[in-house]
């Protein structure tokens, strides 16, 4: 990773954004425009400067398919950034958002439950504390396997005071469940993992294969014709299909038949991909998959490590199968390091990069206030300009790619950046009108469930605009196993 600043102004805001190009190896001289903000953190009542870290990303997002935009054309763009819009990207679930995602109407913003737990932070026997989080019933039952407890907060409570910390944690990752130490930075710092993850770019982008160079992507749009397949779930993943969509790619995501995802998370993440069911831990479906994977420019999965790797879909298979390809994975930290294979979500990376303690203290860790995710959203960013980049790069050198973005980097860029001080925050409602909230972009339009209205882009492109075609959403396994013509 590159050396952030703390951000202060639009003028640090600026050399994020081109440190965060220059870890694709994108440069913005190349967008062919201007770039331009408006609004400065604190925007939300949380410490994390949400409002910068999110138009930092948007913007590099956006500026990466100018750039791809401009290669084909020869037309550059302006893009604006307004951060009292764009703080919307960090975390789509917070209170003052409620009629933002709508069917029919009804606010959809809150509500569901697939067996999840959601996020605890517990106390340990050693006077340590952990982060747990289930998302899935298939967590919260491996959670009370390990725990020999029941799912209520006190029986959980109880059940981890029995254990020292570090027993926990390791046990926890053996046994797939999502824990880790809420660590203070400093402890953080002092490890082996963050050594590695910090040696590794952002967004890491690498040639694992050869072949012939490829033209850009042709059509109306930055990414019309490209065609992206998909095993993906929760928030990171989809949001990277979710943001090649916005320009036009067409998105394919493999469900099995068992697969539930929690109504609100799939309404905010999934917009813009075509949902089919194909189940790859079955064999006779491997054929239709390396079929389709034979078709596509990219492929993306935030499954747990090595598991597509297990079931016949690693990058060097595919790479295989379909060089030229561009691979995409999104784990809980860099590929190298003593934690590479455990498993996360974006509140795991929380508590162990240090944010939760930096947010509360080492004795008593907090969750962030004001919003309700950390990192996992932008992480899905940061995948989208990885695959732009390696866009670029494949249509001049050829090759096949693997582009890497983990969880606990992009809670470290978070860190980078500066957090928000307690005092700021106390007089949030005081300060100035570039602190002001503004009701975000929405996109509405039909589905099969109905009128969808949804959190739009909230970059302003004076060329390509981003937005997903209709139907913007569509339900899990309604569309059959193949590629819409290009």
């Amino acid at each position: 990773m590159l050396n952030y600043p703390i951000v202060n102004n639009h003028d640090d805001l600026t050399k994020v954004v081109d440190l965060i190009l220059s870890e694709a190896g994108l440069d913005r001289k190349d967008q062919g425009g201007t770039l331009t903000f408006a609004g400065m953190d604190p925007i939300r009542p949380t410490h994390i400067k949400v409002g910068c870290v999110s138009a930092a990303v948007t913007a590099a997002n956006a500026i990466a398919s100018a750039i791809l935009w401009s290669k084909r054309t020869g037309q550059g763009q302006d893009i604006h950034v307004d951060l009292r819009k764009a703080y919307v990207t960090q975390s789509a679930w917070q209170d003052t958002l409620a009629d933002c995602t709508l069917i029919n109407g009804v606010p959809q913003m809150f509500g569901g439950n697939v067996g999840q737990l959601g996020t605890n932070i517990l106390p340990t026997r050693d006077g340590r504390w952990v982060v747990l989080t289930s998302l899935y019933a298939s967590n919260t039952e491996r959670i009370c396997a390990l725990l020999d407890c029941g799912i209520l907060p006190l029986q959980l409570e109880r059940a981890t005071r029995k254990w020292d910390s570090e027993d926990l944690e390791r046990a926890a990752q053996d046994a797939g469940v999502p824990l880790a130490i809420c660590r203070t930075r400093a402890e953080y710092h002092r490890t082996e993992q963050y050594q590695q993850n910090v040696a590794t770019p952002l967004i890491h982008i690498e040639k694992i294969g050869d072949s012939a160079p490829e033209a850009l992507p042709n059509g109306p749009r930055p990414l019309s014709g490209l065609r992206v397949l998909g095993m993906v779930h929760v928030v990171a993943g989809p949001a990277t299909m979710r943001q090649l969509a916005a320009q036009g790619a067409d998105c394919l995501n493999l469900n099995t038949l068992d697969w539930i995802e929690e109504p609100t998370i799939y309404l905010q993440c999934d917009a813009g991909l075509r949902q089919t069911y194909l189940d790859a831990r079955i064999d006779r479906n491997k054929k239709p998959i390396y079929e389709l994977a034979k078709e596509a420019d990219v492929f993306v999965e935030n499954l747990r490590p090595h598991l597509a790797g297990r079931q016949g879909f690693s990058a060097e298979t595919l790479a295989q199968h379909r060089p030229g390809i561009i691979y995409v994975e999104m784990k809980l930290n860099s590929r190298k390091g003593p934690w590479a294979d455990w498993a996360g979500y974006d509140f795991t990376a929380a508590g162990l990069t240090g944010m939760f303690c930096d947010i509360g203290s080492a004795d008593q860790p907090q969750l962030p206030h004001g919003v309700n995710v950390i990192c996992d959203f932008l992480t899905g960013y940061l995948g989208a300009i990885g695959v732009q980049a390696a866009l670029l790069r494949r249509a001049t050198e050829g090759g096949s790619y693997r582009v890497s973005v983990n969880l606990s980097q992009t809670v470290m860029l978070e860190q980078a950046i500066g957090l928000v001080d307690n005092a700021t925050l106390l007089k949030l409602d005081s300060l100035g009108p570039d602190h002001k909230p503004i009701k975000p972009n929405l996109q509405t339009g039909q589905t099969s469930f109905g009128e969808f209205t949804r959190l739009g882009s909230q970059v302003e492109m004076s060329k390509t605009p981003e937005f997903w075609a209709d139907p913007i959403i569509s339900p899990i396994g309604s569309n059959r196993p193949v590629w819409l013509p290009r």
